[in-house]
């Protein structure tokens, strides 16, 4: 599995996965994360997007994010300095339920951790997002039932 950063040639299969109805359950607004993609050279530039690859073929979508850049307040009372966040999804159905939801979350955390001055990782799936949740934990990261995410520190 690569996990390539994400070139223009590339929206085409993102624009296609945001069409699965699997991937709009969690991820919503379509229209939304395209802006943010479209828009990443500029307002959007503190967010790292990635497309993932694997014997030739993309099958997926990931990013990372400084949190405090992101103006997001999910984390409640989880501490968020030096800490980042991630968004994931496969795209190909035909690679669901393989283990690559986890392999990759595992390359894109140890991805964060060498390159930038993140000492944790904080993620919170929707509530009905069983997969997701799974797929962090089988990652390594541990559910926080104060605050409500999923975390992992350097």
């Amino acid at each position: 599995m690569e996990l390539i950063p994400l070139k223009q040639e590339h929206i085409i299969n993102i624009k296609k996965w945001f069409q699965n109805p699997r991937v709009l359950e969690y991820f919503h607004d379509a229209n939304e994360w395209l802006n943010e993609i479209n828009n990443r050279e500029n307002e959007y530039k503190f967010i790292k997007h990635f497309i993932v690859k694997i014997d030739g073929i993309y099958i997926g979508f990931c990013q990372y994010y400084d949190y405090e850049k992101g103006g997001e307040n999910w984390h409640k009372s989880y501490p968020i300095n030096n800490t980042y966040s991630i968004d994931y999804f496969i795209g190909e159905d035909n690679y669901i339920g393989k283990g690559l939801g986890t392999l990759l979350v595992k390359k894109l955390t140890q991805i964060i951790f060498d390159s930038t001055d993140a000492k944790s990782i904080i993620v919170q799936p929707e509530p009905e997002n069983i997969a997701s949740k799974k797929t962090l934990l089988s990652a390594g990261y541990i559910y926080d039932k104060t605050n409500e995410i999923y975390y992992v520190k350097k």
